[in-house]
């Protein structure tokens, strides 16, 4: 069936591409990120802190900035721009059988949804 996601506004949008994204941190991690959500109307790339907490991430904010870590062990940093937390990226790859573009990654903000 088709899938939507609930808008801050009450509206519902369409998920128009599901797929997955590896994210290389600065650190010299990999972020991999299953059944990400391609929504058109959203012009910001989203994480969902809740998933990744769910997915045994810690997240920690403190002093401006998001560190996070995984089973005891850095993961990434980011801070706070433009009122999100962004994290620091170096590039990101796009699963072959994903429907999402490698335009829509290019910025990604790690907020809650």
């Amino acid at each position: 069936g088709t899938r939507t996601v609930s808008m801050g506004n009450e509206s519902l949008t369409r998920v128009i591409g599901l797929g997955r994204i590896e994210l290389e941190l600065f650190s010299g991690n990999c972020l991999v990120l299953d059944e990400v959500f391609h929504i058109f109307e959203i012009r910001k790339n989203l994480i969902s802190v809740v998933l990744l907490v769910q997915q045994g991430f810690k997240v920690v904010f403190e002093s401006n900035r998001v560190v996070t870590s995984r089973h005891g062990s850095f993961v990434g940093k980011g801070y706070i721009c433009d009122g999100f937390f962004k994290l620091n990226l170096m590039s990101s790859f796009i699963n072959k059988n994903s429907s999402i573009s490698s335009s829509s990654i290019s910025n990604v903000e790690c907020c809650d949804i």
